[in-house]
Parts: structure tokens; sequence; C-alpha cells
């Protein structure tokens, strides 16, 4: 980002806390067994753990686009149904 550009963020409470957990990787549907991470089965290609890099990457986006563009994760995420999820 330029110096001086401003940033959009979500001003909606679940919206910043999809990005938290997103960024910590502490989503709302994970589980530890033996200390490892749990994750579901991704609802959209149903053959990985559905791991923030993984809703990430199902959805064509990456880590960068969280930062540089908060507002357009989240509205990837809600239209896809990924939401619940994180």
């Amino acid at each position: 980002m330029q110096p001086g550009h401003s940033l959009s963020l979500p001003s909606d409470k679940q919206s910043s806390t999809c990005l938290s957990r997103l960024a910590r990787g502490h989503l709302k549907c994970l589980t530890y067994s033996e200390g490892n991470k749990i994750y579901p089965l991704c609802p959209k290609c149903q053959q990985h753990q559905a791991s923030p890099e993984r809703i990430l990457d199902c959805l064509g986006l990456d880590r960068v686009e969280t930062d540089s563009s908060p507002l357009f994760v989240i509205d990837f995420i809600k239209v896809n149904g990924f939401l619940d999820l994180v």
C-alpha cells in the first residue's frame, strides 16, 4: 500500500473476526486431535481439510489479498458459503 492511501476495513464484528481468524489460523471449525489441528473437509472441493490456506486457495485468493483487499475477501467468503467455517 502506498503512503497516504487508506485501507478499507470491514466495520461489522463478524467480518473483522473472520479476517482475524483467517490470519491466525484458528477457525470456528478447528478441532485438535493429539495436538494436531483438524479441519473439516473443504465444502467446495471435498478433497482437503478446510484450513485457512485451503479456503483461500479454493476461492482463488491469497494472503496478500486479505491485507490489501479485506472487503473483497469477506465478500468472496460470504458469497461462496465459507462464513460458517471461519
